[in-house]
């Protein structure tokens, strides 16, 4: 009886015009964790969460950095987790997946960082204006730009297989109908590309320029006073086939353009794209890049390289670069191969995969039979930091597309052709006369090639013509060495001097 009337009276009241006020309550009731002798819930826990938002945010750094190899950027993540979030903390488990995730997971916020890092519809209107603008203004100038399009069916996820050597750039670029491509060089650039760029040209890419992970390569040649920018694209995607395509343009715009050697770092996708366009060329690996690529695996904690030992091994490598001789490389390989560093499966893996494939490009001897006098993209590197620090670092609100073309166009490029000139005009005898005891020959040249050879005029009459040998490429000689400050360290009889010009007739 009171029941009912209750629920009358309830019912009443929820149907008239004051309601009373209610609210919605669940109750779950869970038993405790002793209870589950039979189910692994400590395996589900770990593999069951998501990946934590700072290793998100440090693959997003990563990725705008250019680093898009799932490999790469899980190596990077374990130290970052175990000397940065949890340097001095009790670390979390390898099998922790908000910590440590998997190969699968870290492609994909790589996918998502790239996607979403990609140039604005609104960003590509503003350059193509920029574009119109700069052909009316610069008419003698090249540029081209077409913006990126992705197709109506673009998958959106990548392959399933956990391969961490799955490419990323190389999966998303073929979702696209066409990927966005900026090329850009002015009269002036185009001068230096002829007149220096058909010997050794320097190809190397930047990052980090704008809000969007794309990379600016900058073509580089060396001229007689430093080292000048010839050619500049940006390209969606670091792949080879979107760096063929931007290299392809600069050859149409000057067919003539066939360098002998091109100085990149060890980037395969830079590597393929030039044996593809330019197959004439021999491709060279700079030194510097090849000795920071060196320092850093070897102190890499992984890679079980004690730590006083590893200027012993640097040495090793360091003997078979700088091998004069195929005699000499010979020697020394066979010295890393009966050092107890060989019994390090991973030293003995890296050198043998990684690095004897490609001796051609960075092994001394092959330099000294091609006559290549640059050996290192350090000019190139230069560009790149001057860019960087004293233009884009200073820059204000978006660093975006546009405003990175409008830097390096209006700014940059104007300003390094100005500081070219002023040096070409400060050694000219037009603007200062020369000491007399500098001989008419060395007169407007650059001041390094003066002090080189003045220094050594008083060293060259003590050689007598028995003192020089033939090498069997024309203009390339030996020497032998009267004196030498390094004779201590054995073996050095000759020299070696490349003559341009110079026949052995």
């Amino acid at each position: 009886m009171l029941k009912s009337a209750a629920l009358t009276n309830l019912s009443q009241q929820l149907n008239g015009d004051n309601p009373p006020r209610s609210e919605m309550r669940l109750y779950v009731t869970i038993t405790k964790m002793s209870c589950h002798t039979e189910h692994d819930f400590g395996n589900f826990m770990k593999y069951g969460q998501t990946v934590d938002h700072s290793i998100i945010e440090r693959i997003n750094d990563l990725v705008q950095e250019g680093i898009t190899s799932v490999h790469e950027v899980k190596t990077c993540l374990r130290y970052y987790v175990q000397d940065v979030l949890f340097n001095g903390k009790e670390k979390p488990d390898l099998d922790c997946r908000a910590f440590y995730p998997t190969s699968k997971d870290i492609r994909n916020h790589i996918q998502e960082s790239l996607r979403q890092g990609r140039c604005s519809n609104l960003d590509q209107e503003n350059v193509a204006m920029l574009v119109s603008a700069l052909e009316r203004e610069e008419p003698t100038s090249k540029v081209l730009f077409r913006p990126y399009c992705y197709t109506s069916e673009a998958k959106t996820t990548i392959p399933e297989a956990d391969d961490d050597q799955i490419n990323v750039e190389e999966t998303l670029a073929k979702q696209c109908d066409r990927t966005l491509l900026f090329c850009y060089q002015s009269r002036f650039m185009a001068e230096l590309l002829k007149q220096y760029g058909n010997n050794v040209t320097c190809l190397d890419a930047t990052n980090k320029t704008t809000d969007y992970s794309l990379p600016l390569f900058f073509l580089v040649v060396k001229t007689p006073t430093n080292y000048m920018v010839a050619g500049v694209f940006v390209v969606q995607y670091e792949t080879s086939a979107c760096i063929s395509e931007a290299l392809s343009v600069f050859k149409s715009w000057d067919p003539e353009y066939l360098p002998k050697y091109f100085m990149v770092d060890f980037r395969q996708a830079e590597i393929s794209a030039i044996s593809e366009v330019f197959p004439q060329s021999e491709v060279m690996l700079c030194n510097f890049h090849r000795e920071q690529a060196w320092e850093r695996w070897v102190k890499k904690k992984e890679n079980d390289v004690p730590p006083d030992q590893k200027d012993a091994l640097l040495g090793l490598f360091r003997k078979i670069a700088n091998s004069s001789r195929r005699k000499e490389f010979d020697e020394a390989y066979k010295c890393l191969k009966n050092s107890v560093f060989w019994r390090n499966d991973k030293v003995a893996s890296y050198f043998e995969t990684q690095w004897m494939p490609a001796a051609k490009m960075w092994v001394q001897y092959h330099r000294m039979k091609f006559g290549v006098v640059v050996t290192t993209n350090n000019g190139t590197e230069t560009q790149n930091r001057i860019l960087k620090e004293h233009y884009l670092r200073w820059s204000h609100g978006r660093r975006s597309l546009s405003s990175l073309i409008t830097v390096v166009m209006k700014k940059f490029l104007p300003e390094r052709q100005s500081v070219f000139i002023q040096q070409n005009v400060e050694r000219s005898a037009m603007y200062r006369k020369y000491h007399e005891y500098v001989p008419k020959y060395l007169h407007n040249r650059p001041p390094k090639v003066i002090r080189h050879i003045m220094a050594r005029i008083n060293t060259a009459l003590d050689y007598e013509p028995e003192d020089v040998a033939v090498f069997t490429e024309p203009g390339v000689f030996f020497c032998e060495v009267k004196q030498s400050r390094l004779a201590t360290h054995g073996k050095l009889p000759y020299t070696t001097v490349y003559l341009p010009g110079f026949s052995s007739t």
